[in-house]
């Protein structure tokens, strides 16, 4: 009967005070003090990555150009779509020349289906975008090679001499 007295003043009494009361007669009681905060654990959103590509653009929220060698100075794009999504969630895409870190961009994934993606202007080298989600789990890795662009010779200067004119008899 205690117990139901209890939880009937729970309803005219402050919720801090009427806590503790409850979980000091409680055998699952936890240790609360009155007035003490009592913190939610959040859950971790759970997503699924559907697919991931690197191409040269993006049009209509799809990869255009999908590739794995580029041009330097050229844009690069890395994109990525999400299946099932439990809550909103964030990833980060994480590319690097080598072993340096040369950009982190965090993107938000509030749904199911979304599709999303990022860009860098590149320069010569090996490549690679990590697609990371929130806890820090490595969903994909991308590796791409970015070439040297070719820069055309010029042709050469007139030579006046070749230009002479045959001389006529």
């Amino acid at each position: 009967m205690k117990k139901l007295v209890v939880l009937v003043s729970a309803l005219l009494v402050p919720a801090g005070s009427v806590f503790a009361q409850i979980a000091s007669d409680s055998k699952f009681a936890s240790p609360v003090k009155p007035g003490t905060a009592v913190a939610e654990t959040a859950v971790p959103a759970v997503l699924t990555l559907d697919s991931a590509a690197l191409a040269a653009g993006v049009e209509n929220k799809m990869p255009v150009g999908e590739a794995t060698t580029f041009t330097e100075a050229e844009k690069v794009y890395c994109w990525t779509r999400f299946g099932s999504v439990s809550a909103s969630a964030s990833v980060r895409h994480v590319w690097y020349l080598g072993a340096e870190k040369m950009l982190e961009v965090e993107l938000q994934v509030p749904s199911s289906g979304y599709r999303t993606y990022s860009y860098k202007t590149v320069v010569p080298g090996s490549w690679k975008v990590e697609v990371v989600d929130a806890a820090g789990t490595v969903l994909k890795t991308l590796e791409f090679t970015v070439a040297k662009t070719e820069t055309p010779a010029e042709p050469p200067a007139p030579d006046p001499v070749s230009q002479a004119q045959p001389a006529v008899k």
